[in-house]
């Protein structure tokens, strides 16, 4: 079994502060409230008062209504954030299933060429170094490699058929692949690094064509993933080297 290194995730830590988030909000509106309602007795006593009620009743309302559209696209980025750490908990788990020779560090940020990567999983191994990028997607997944954008089909619960594009983690991943290889070279530890995209998510169906960067789906086997790390023709690395990239790549970690 591979050694797994870890910290909290940044998604776990966005999500624990939602909370906080909510009571501040909650705090505010309150406030607000009480003193459109102030406002809206000294309206009552010097204006008409047809004039009077309308501005005591459409302040509150107004604010409310506010109040609840940002519960609601808290609530939505929550769902996202939750979907997004179970997809990357459920590569860690796979990834643990490598050989005892290999280590895999999860979430971290990585600071390159004069900008920062947040890389969802890293593999170091004697057949190399490995970025994997993990999108937790259901549906069907349909696009090239070189396309700025794969698109997402999916069916409702009422069968409607609805889609969206996102940015194409092929691109995403040589982004972060290039940032590693950059900040390993500016540390004189120059070493190849290799991207793959995986969606993790059992219930999508993947149809990406990528020449150069290998995209994987639990659905079509995971233990696809793991065979072409354990059985990359690359140039190796050494016992001595895997240390020196396990290392510099942990300090990272905070």
């Amino acid at each position: 079994m591979a050694k797994v290194v870890r910290h909290q995730n940044h998604l776990e830590k966005e999500m624990k502060r939602s909370p906080r988030t909510k009571l501040l909000l909650i705090g505010a509106v309150v406030v607000a409230i009480v003193l459109i309602g102030q406002d809206a007795s000294i309206a009552w006593l010097s204006r008409p008062i047809f004039t009077a009620r309308f501005e005591a009743f459409f302040w509150p309302v107004w604010v409310l209504y506010m109040f609840a559209s940002m519960l609601v696209g808290q609530g939505k980025r929550r769902t996202i954030l939750r979907r997004g750490l179970e997809g990357e908990q459920r590569t860690e788990r796979l990834l643990s299933g490598l050989p005892d020779d290999y280590t895999v560090i999860s979430d971290l940020t990585i600071h390159g060429g004069g900008k920062e990567s947040q890389i969802d999983h890293v593999v170091v191994g004697p057949t190399g170094v490995f970025v994997i990028e993990t999108k937790n997607l259901n549906g069907s997944i349909t696009g090239g490699g070189d396309d700025h954008e794969l698109f997402q089909h999916k069916v409702g619960r009422a069968g409607g058929r609805y889609g969206k594009s996102f940015y194409n983690p092929v691109k995403q991943v040589g982004t972060h692949v290039y940032r590693l290889s950059q900040f390993l070279k500016e540390h004189q530890i120059p070493t190849w690094v290799d991207g793959i995209v995986f969606f993790s998510n059992p219930e999508a169906q993947v149809h990406v064509k990528s020449e150069k960067t290998p995209v994987f789906s639990y659905r079509e086997g995971p233990h696809r993933l793991l065979d072409y790390m354990v059985n990359h023709k690359g140039k190796g690395l050494s016992g001595e080297r895997q240390a020196d990239v396990v290392r510099l790549i942990t300090s990272t970690l905070r």
